[in-house]
């Protein structure tokens, strides 16, 4: 770019490979990987010539579908992603200063989806484990902090005519540590 240390740089990779299973299932493996770094020219009206942050994810992803005779289906998909994020500045009016945090998540998803009528009836469940580090020049902020949800859900599809449906759902979730809620 037209000033110091303002670049920007990206990649991105994805892959989806599936297979049909007999009677209108699927089964997959789903990968996406993304990384950039990013230059910051200046904080304020000061200019920072090596200031800078980087970032990256990569998502692995298994899901599978399962076809039943009368149109009822059944969904799972498990899933890790692992992220990461650090910030550098070394000419931090204070001294060098870095942050980088990591992520990694684990999650469940399954549910079940049946007509029944003019209705059309889905219920089911989800779990995620999210656990974070983060330090800095200063410390550490978090220690592999963790964070454990765990949803159960259910909904009713009513159709009432050709254009219209009404939607009626409850849903539970509970996050360690802070509680639950129905909505």
């Amino acid at each position: 770019g037209a000033l110091e240390n303002d670049d920007y740089s990206g990649q991105t990779a994805l892959f989806d490979v599936s297979y049909p299973l007999t009677g209108g299932g699927r089964i997959g493996l789903l990968g996406h990987w993304t990384e950039s770094d990013t230059e910051v020219p200046f904080s304020g009206g000061a200019a920072t010539p090596r200031q800078s942050t980087a970032a990256q994810e990569t998502l692995v992803a298994l899901p599978l579908r399962l076809a039943f005779s009368g149109g009822a289906g059944l969904e799972v998909t498990l899933d890790h992603v692992q992220r990461s994020l650090a910030y550098r500045n070394p000419d931090d009016q204070w001294g060098f200063f870095a942050s980088d945090t990591q992520a990694d998540s684990a999650g469940a998803r399954a549910l079940l989806r049946f007509p029944w009528g003019v209705q059309r009836l889905t219920a089911g469940g989800e779990w995620r484990r999210d656990a974070v580090t983060d330090a800095s020049s200063y410390g550490v902020t978090l220690d592999a902090a963790r964070v454990t949800t765990q949803s159960l859900f259910v909904q009713d599809a009513v159709r009432l005519g050709a254009a219209f449906d009404v939607l009626l759902g409850a849903r539970w979730d509970e996050a360690t540590p802070w509680g639950d809620e129905l909505s």
